[in-house]
């Protein structure tokens, strides 16, 4: 694969620093960001970004396109988790994750269209999740904004197929990392809720601290830029593709049964 000047949003911790690392060192001109810089050390750029921002998104756009005609790859990866019952979530909350997991990966995304359409093969990968096609409870705002994400890259794939821009969307499912410890948790103080949200995210943690590591991730992601037409979408793992294909063949009524057995009572 030839040298490709690579952004990725999210890349201090977790699944996004894991990428930035590898591919840094396969040789590819990477540049990171985030709203902080990563703990550990980096050998690739990095530039501070919040993608909650429309200010800050666009000033990172200008400083990039100071240095580099064009780019090869967007790595939309930075993203944000809630946990609790809809009823109990504030609507500045729910607005903050909406921004983070859907908004940024738009705007960045629109930005970044000019630098991505000079390149001989523009590609854009956006991160999402198993969690948006398999509906959690107490996850509910997660779930939808990777459901978004999910529409939002198939979208993208149709509207840009002239450009020579690709899109796919790989889907992790519970992968350990800080995602989980990040999470924010939200609960009214007598809320009806109590007990079931405390058992499912409990229940979510578990999963997460015994799930894939990020590599897993960056293998597949390395596998798509690599191919000549990457796939719409790329679920990580084998359970995971299991699980995935049951959410499609299993009647409605079951599938909630097994999801609410597992996650809701």
């Amino acid at each position: 694969m030839d040298k490709k000047v690579i952004i990725i949003t999210g890349a201090s911790s977790g699944i996004g620093y894991e990428l930035a690392k590898h591919l840094s060192s396969d040789g590819h001109h990477v540049i990171g960001a985030s709203r902080t810089f990563p703990k550990e050390a980096i050998d690739f750029d990095y530039k501070i970004c919040d993608v909650s921002s429309e200010a800050s998104m666009v000033e990172l756009y200008k400083s990039i396109a100071r240095d580099h005609k064009h780019i090869d790859v967007l790595i939309n990866c930075a993203g944000y988790g809630i946990g609790g019952a809809i009823e109990d979530t504030s609507y500045h909350i729910a607005m903050k994750l909406h921004q983070i997991n859907v908004l940024g990966p738009f705007l960045l995304t629109q930005l970044f269209l000019p630098m991505l359409k000079k390149s001989k093969q523009g590609r854009i990968v956006n991160i999402g999740s198993v969690a948006g096609e398999i509906t959690i409870p107490f996850q509910a705002f997660y779930t939808m904004s990777k459901a978004s994400l999910q529409k939002f890259t198939e979208a993208l794939r149709m509207e840009l197929k002239p450009f020579n821009v690709q899109v796919t969307n790989i889907l992790p499912g519970d992968t350990n990392t800080n995602f989980g410890t990040n999470r924010q948790f939200q609960m009214e103080e007598n809320s009806l809720y109590k007990d079931r949200v405390t058992r499912s995210l409990n229940k979510m943690t578990q999963d997460e601290n015994h799930g894939m590591k990020p590599y897993s991730v960056v293998k597949v992601v390395r596998k798509q830029l690599k191919k000549r037409r990457m796939k719409p979408f790329v679920t990580v793992g084998f359970k995971y593709k299991g699980a995935m294909l049951l959410s499609r063949l299993l009647p409605a009524k079951l599938k909630e049964r097994i999801i609410y057995t597992l996650y809701g009572k």
